[in-house]
């Protein structure tokens, strides 16, 4: 008699757990587009202990059944679009229907630009640039006899020349591949002159004075052909980029006097050095007149 107690017991816990209140879901993932998207996703509920893993069809739809009453979790996921969390209540019989559109993914890239540049102290040899960059260093400048940076260029780097339209060899017009760098205003600039990283071509008209770059504090001097967005505005024939001297490569101190018919004169001195703690320091200057 006790076993069938046992066993009518069971029956009706049985009976019980078949009559239980649930509901089920209904999932339609559709892309941006509208389409039908298959897609994984993962439908949980911690109160009830349901965990479970499904996949839409072909038509994007999933129909989730036999859930009891509660607030479920539907996670939906597919590669190349961001992930997608609702929470939805079952509180009937009537089916809940949902529909989710994926969206796109943000895309992290990292793009690395690697140019040869033409700037001095990249240590990169002429071989290997792209373009015929044209270079002077300290010794050749000295030895050029040249006035100034613009009379050094039309000596020693082919392809440039230059005009003395104000009369005055000091304040040259520098061409280079029918470009001009001058100080005259209302000339059409199309040169760029760099010194240590810093534009020479003034804000207003964009013109260069010749005379205010001193000859002696010239490290090296680079010119680099072509039309190249890095150096900025106006930057059509070419770009010339100076590198200044320091105390560390040259310590001590020069004075050049040179002078001419018509009472034309010009002086350049330099003055540098330094220490062991690192400081060092450098000074130049020119006269001409």
């Amino acid at each position: 008699m006790q076993i069938w107690r046992i066993a009518a017991v069971l029956g009706l816990a049985a009976s019980l757990w078949a009559q239980a209140p649930a509901g089920e879901i209904r999932l339609e993932v559709k892309d941006p587009s509208g389409a039908a998207m298959r897609v994984s996703g993962k439908l949980q509920n911690s109160a009830a202990g349901i965990n479970r893993s499904f996949q839409t069809d072909s038509h994007g739809a999933s129909t989730l059944t036999n859930l009891p009453y509660g607030r479920y979790r539907v996670d939906v996921s597919k590669s190349g679009f961001a992930p997608q969390s609702l929470y939805l209540d079952v509180q009937s019989a009537a089916p809940v229907a949902r529909a989710i559109t994926m969206t796109l993914a943000a895309q992290a890239s990292t793009i690395e630009v690697v140019a040869a540049t033409p700037l001095p102290g990249t240590d990169m040899a002429l071989e290997q640039i792209p373009a015929p960059v044209q270079t002077a260093g300290a010794l050749e400048i000295a030895q050029s006899g040249a006035l100034d940076l613009a009379d050094l260029m039309n000596r020693h780097l082919d392809g440039v020349h230059i005009n003395e339209n104000q009369g005055n060899p000091f304040q040259p017009d520098v061409n280079y591949r029918g470009y001009t760098a001058s100080p005259l205003l209302g000339t059409p600039e199309g040169i760029s002159v760099y010194m240590d990283g810093v534009r020479q071509n003034q804000p207003f008209g964009d013109v260069v004075a010749w005379d205010l770059i001193p000859k002696i504090a010239i490290s090296e001097v680079a010119l680099m052909p072509g039309s190249n967005p890095m150096f900025g505005l106006n930057t059509l024939g070419g770009a010339v980029s100076i590198q200044t001297k320091d105390g560390n490569s040259q310590p001590g101190a020069s004075l050049a006097v040179s002078g001419g018919s018509f009472g034309r004169r010009a002086g350049e001195f330099e003055y540098g050095g330094s220490r062991a703690n690192g400081l060092n320091w450098y000074v130049a200057g020119n006269l001409t007149g």
